[in-house]
């Protein structure tokens, strides 16, 4: 939601046929496509590089442009605005252009005070997701818990009366599963 809004607000001043929002995996040590928008968006979500300089000489291979069969479209240009929170980089806003050199000096300015205001704000998307994930999981399991439950039933039973539908549900208990969990 936070890339969605920053790239809307972005299009009239920095010209992209896609962009992207990649973060840091400190698993994987690599830099991870999060989301991607605009032509070419599944071929950019499999990229990932182990730094910020790959991911400037990280193009996808060409694609089809949107809303036709013919041709292909390859993007060329890349522009690469890393993401910081306390002095670390934690991911990067990126923007691809069909046109070779296609980004000047004044956009890379523009892009990188954006992503210095940017960062913090992803920031704290990236872990109040990762809370409420965390809020919706048993811990154990990793299976979904009676929060998340309770959620989804609720969701359930306005979609069934929406729709004038019906809603099943099965409740399963396991004897002597305390002594496991």
């Amino acid at each position: 939601d936070v890339l969605a809004l920053v790239s809307s607000r972005l299009v009239s001043l920095v010209p992209s046929t896609a962009s992207a929002l990649f973060l840091y995996d400190d698993e994987s040590e690599l830099y991870l496509c999060q989301h991607a928008t605009g032509q070419g968006h599944d071929a950019i979500r499999m990229l990932t590089a182990a730094t910020l300089d790959g991911l400037e000489r990280a193009l996808p291979a060409a694609v089809p442009p949107r809303g036709t069969a013919a041709g292909t479209v390859r993007l060329q240009s890349v522009l690469v605005a890393p993401l910081h929170l306390n002095q670390r980089a934690i991911g990067a806003l990126v923007f691809y252009h069909s046109s070779h050199g296609a980004y000047t000096a004044d956009h890379r300015r523009l892009v990188s005070r954006i992503a210095a205001q940017a960062g913090p704000v992803i920031a704290n998307a990236v872990v109040f997701e990762r809370a409420q994930e965390q809020s919706l999981t048993d811990v154990l399991t990793g299976l979904p818990n009676r929060r998340f439950m309770e959620r989804q039933f609720g969701q359930e039973v306005a979609r069934a009366q929406r729709h004038a539908g019906h809603v099943s549900v099965l409740l399963l208990d396991m004897d002597k599963f305390k002594e496991i969990n």
